[in-house]
């Protein structure tokens, strides 16, 4: 996935990496997947707002 990223010109940040690796890691389903980062958008449209 790495390298896709990397040829469509939008590399992951460390941080990405790491999510992502944690998700392999603890073997999350797609569905706790898709709801960890729907939850993380909603956060970060939160913050934005509040700013």
């Amino acid at each position: 996935m790495e390298h896709l990223q990397w040829i469509e010109g939008n590399p992951l940040d460390e941080e990405q990496k790491a999510m992502f690796e944690m998700f392999d890691r603890e073997d999350w389903s797609h569905e706790k997947r898709r709801q960890y980062l729907l939850d993380r958008v909603e956060a970060t449209k939160r913050k934005h707002l509040d700013q």
